[in-house]
């Protein structure tokens, strides 16, 4: 018997959906974006990029790292940086206290009231770990439940760990 010949090599036919381009999708690596809607999408991975770019943060003696800012806030930051202002952050730790006054504090609606009652950034960040995991928590996990407070005036930073000590203060724990 003779061998037979491998059939010619053709691209794998897929299936053309609705929402796919009108257009073939070009292999060339090098090819521009052909419909405003490629455009866009490039447009916006640059704009991510940059942003991915300015929430860094900066390396032991640099610019204060701004890190959990709201775009608008990040915005306000760079100009008030640019002009010689010093960017505060400070920690409060909330893992420890009682389960009411974490889930009052990690709310968006309660870090809004208040970032607009002190004029400081309220963010939650890390979390959250029993007494037992954090004892075992290595190094290189993630960090603890914590509120993230940035300001430009330690002022403001005050306000807010007030009121977040208020908080964790007014809540009772649990029988």
């Amino acid at each position: 018997k003779m061998a037979e010949a491998p059939p010619p090599a053709t691209e794998p036919r897929t299936k053309r959906r609705r929402w796919d381009a009108e257009e073939p999708i070009s292999k060339s690596a090098g090819a521009a974006p052909t419909t405003p809607a490629d455009q866009k999408s490039i447009a916006a991975a640059e704009a991510a990029a940059k942003i991915s770019m300015l929430l860094k943060p900066a390396p032991v003696g640099g610019v204060p790292a701004v890190a959990g800012l709201t775009p608008a806030a990040l915005a306000a930051a760079s100009g008030l940086a640019a002009a010689g202002m010093v960017i505060h952050t400070r920690k409060v730790d909330i893992n420890g206290a009682a389960a009411t006054a974490r889930n009052i504090l990690t709310r968006g609606s309660m870090q809004k009231d208040i970032g607009t009652k002190t004029g400081a950034s309220v963010i939650a960040k890390g979390r959250y770990f029993s007494p037992e995991d954090l004892r075992r928590r290595g190094p290189g996990d993630e960090p603890p439940l914590h509120m993230e407070l940035t300001a430009v005036d330690i002022a403001q930073l005050d306000a807010a760990e007030q009121m977040i000590k208020d908080i964790l203060a007014d809540t009772p724990l649990p029988d």
